[in-house]
C-alpha cells in the first residue's frame, strides 16, 4: 500500500496521492532484475479520501492480512468473505451494527462491486435501501478513480522498449510498437525530468526526437515520422487530466450580407483506456473574444451530439462578427464539453443456462440477467436484460454502443460461439430486453460469456485557449 501524503496541484488546491514503488516483470521470461523501478503515484478524490480514510485504518489488518511467511496476503483472498458479513450484518436489529457494516463495505472500495448482493435480493427494505446506497457510494468512487490522471516517473536511464512496456503495465495505457524501427526501441534513453510524468507528456517526450508521432485510439501507436502525411498545426493545446484538447482551426470567412464567420473547431482525446467516448457540446457553453469584444453565437442554443470511438472527437462552432467590425488578428476561446464515457469492461460469466431464472450478474454499474433460454438440436435463444444504473436518458448512439454486449456462447468446452443475431425487444424494469441467437444446442452444463462496461462516467471538461491566431478561410 502505498503512502499518503498531501500534494498541492498547479491549480492551488490540496489533492491527497497515493505514493509507492512497484517493481514487476515486464514478461513472464523477464526477471525482477530486468525491470525498470517506476515510483507511481495516483491521483485520488478528495471527498472520497475523506469517508473512508478512519473507516480503512479499522480494516487494515482485514485488507491486508499477513501470510504466514510475513509477506502481505492478496485482498481477492479475504474480500468476499468480508463482503458477505458485511452484507450480513445489514439486516442486523442493532443499529450500530447496520451502521459499522455499511461503512465496513464503503471502506472496501469498489473491489467489493463484485461480490456485492443485488439489493432485490434483500427481504426488508431497510436493507434495500442499504444495499443501493452502498452500490451507489462505490460505482461514483469507481468512475471518479477510473478518470484519475495516473502518472508514473522513471528512476534509472533505460531502453525506450522496456521504459514504454513498464509504463503501459503501470497504468493501463497500451502502446504498439511493431511500426517502429527496433533500433530506434532498444536505444537507450532518459526520459525528461518531470515528476511525476503525465500519459499526455509521454506521448511529447516520445515524438520530440522527430523520429516517431502517434496517433491515439485504443492504444498509443508509435509510426515512423517519414510515413505519416503533414498533420494540420495545431493552433493550441491543453491538458485536463486524463484528457487533451487542441484547437485546430480558427478561420475567418465573409457573410453574404456583411460581417464575418468565425470558425472554432476543437479535438478531444482521452488516454487509451478511457473508451469509448460520446460527447455532447451546445454553443452556448463557448464563449470567443475579440479585443474584450464577446462574438455571438452563429446558433444560440444549439445542441449537438458526436460519437466517438477509437480516435479524436471533433466539434466546431461559428461565432459572428458583425458588419463594420474587423475581424481581429487573434481571438481568446473558452468552453466547456461534456463526455460520456466507458473506462473499463468486464466479463460476467453465466456458467449453468439450465435456470431457475431469472439468473443475475452485477459488476459495478451494469448488469446482466439472463431471463430465459429456449433450446432445440440446431438452435437457441436466450433472453437476456442488460442494465445500467442510474443512466436514464442516454442519446442514442451512446446505447447502441453499450447496451448490446459481446457475447459468447460455449455450448460444450473449447467449442465457443458469437451470436447470429441480437434484437432488442423492449425496456423493463430490469434493463433492455435482447433476444440472442445461437446457431447451436444448449446442454446441461453449457455457458455465457457477456462483456460489458463496467464504469460508465460523465464529466464535463472546461477549457481556455488565449490569442490564438485568426486566419482567412481558403
Amino acid at each position: 500500500m502505498g503512502k499518503a501524503i498531501l500534494d498541492r496541484s498547479s491549480d492551488g488546491e490540496h489533492h491527497p496521492k497515493l505514493l509507492g514503488t512497484r517493481l514487476r516483470p515486464l514478461n513472464r521470461q523477464q526477471s525482477p532484475d530486468d525491470c525498470i523501478r517506476i515510483p507511481y503515484r495516483r491521483e485520488c478524490p478528495v471527498a472520497w479520501n475523506l469517508m473512508i480514510t478512519g473507516s480503512l485504518l479499522g480494516l487494515w489488518s482485514v485488507l491486508y492480512a499477513a501470510n504466514p511467511d510475513g509477506s502481505a496476503r492478496p485482498l481477492a483472498m479475504v474480500l468476499p468473505q468480508q463482503v458477505a458479513a458485511f452484507a450480513a450484518d445489514l439486516s442486523s436489529d442493532a443499529r450500530a451494527t447496520r451502521t459499522q457494516a455499511e461503512a465496513g463495505l464503503i471502506a472496501l472500495g469498489p473491489a467489493a462491486l463484485e461480490h456485492l448482493p443485488h439489493a432485490d435480493s434483500a427481504r426488508d427494505p431497510q436493507t434495500r435501501d442499504s444495499l443501493r446506497r452502498i452500490a451507489r457510494t462505490l460505482e461514483a468512487a469507481d468512475a471518479a478513480i477510473a478518470l484519475e490522471s495516473q502518472t508514473v516517473y522513471v528512476a534509472e536511464q533505460s531502453t525506450r522498449r522496456k521504459w514504454i512496456d513498464a509504463l503501459a503495465s503501470q497504468t493501463g495505457n497500451q502502446f504498439r510498437l511493431d511500426q517502429v524501427p527496433p533500433r530506434w526501441l532498444d536505444a537507450g534513453t532518459r526520459p525528461p525530468g518531470v515528476d511525476p510524468i503525465s500519459f499526455w507528456e509521454v506521448i511529447r517526450w516520445l515524438e520530440a526526437d522527430q523520429q516517431v508521432t502517434a496517433t491515439i485510439g485504443r492504444e498509443a501507436k508509435l509510426l515512423p515520422r517519414a510515413s505519416q502525411q503533414p498533420s494540420a498545426k495545431v493552433l493550441a493545446e491543453q491538458h485536463r487530466g486524463v484528457f487533451r484538447l487542441q484547437c485546430l482551426e480558427c478561420q475567418s470567412r465573409p457573410l453574404p450580407r456583411g460581417g464575418h464567420l468565425i470558425r472554432i473547431r476543437v479535438g478531444v482525446c482521452g488516454e487509451p483506456r478511457l473508451r469509448p467516448l460520446f460527447l455532447v457540446s451546445g454553443v452556448d457553453q463557448w464563449k470567443v473574444v475579440a479585443k474584450q469584444e464577446v462574438c455571438a453565437p452563429y446558433t444560440p442554443g444549439a445542441r449537438r451530439e458526436l460519437p466517438g470511438g477509437t480516435g479524436t472527437i471533433e466539434v466546431s462552432w461559428d461565432f459572428v462578427i458583425p458588419a463594420g467590425t474587423p475581424v481581429p488578428d487573434a481571438v481568446t476561446i473558452d468552453g466547456e464539453l461534456a463526455l460520456t464515457l466507458a473506462t473499463r469492461t468486464s466479463r460476467i460469466d453465466f456458467r449453468d443456462l439450465q435456470g431457475p431464472f431469472p439468473i443475475t450478474r452485477r459488476r459495478g454499474q451494469s448488469s446482466v440477467s439472463v431471463l430465459g433460454v429456449t433450446s432445440d438440436v440446431a438452435h437457441s435463444n436466450i433472453r437476456l436484460a442488460v442494465a445500467l444504473g442510474g443512466r436514464d436518458g442516454l442519446f442514442e448512439s451512446y446505447r447502441a454502443a453499450l447496451m448490446t454486449p459481446d457475447l459468447k456462447l460455449e455450448p460444450t468446452p473449447g467449442n465457443i460461439l458469437a451470436p447470429v443475431d441480437i434484437n432488442q425487444i423492449q425496456e423493463a424494469p430490469e434493463g433492455v430486453v435482447l433476444e440472442c441467437h445461437f446457431p447451436a444446442e444448449i446442454p446441461a452444463g453449457a455457458s455465457l460469456q457477456a462483456q460489458v462496461p463496467t464504469v460508465i462516467a460523465t464529466e464535463k471538461i472546461a477549457f481556455w485557449f488565449e490569442q490564438v491566431p485568426v486566419t482567412p478561410a481558403p
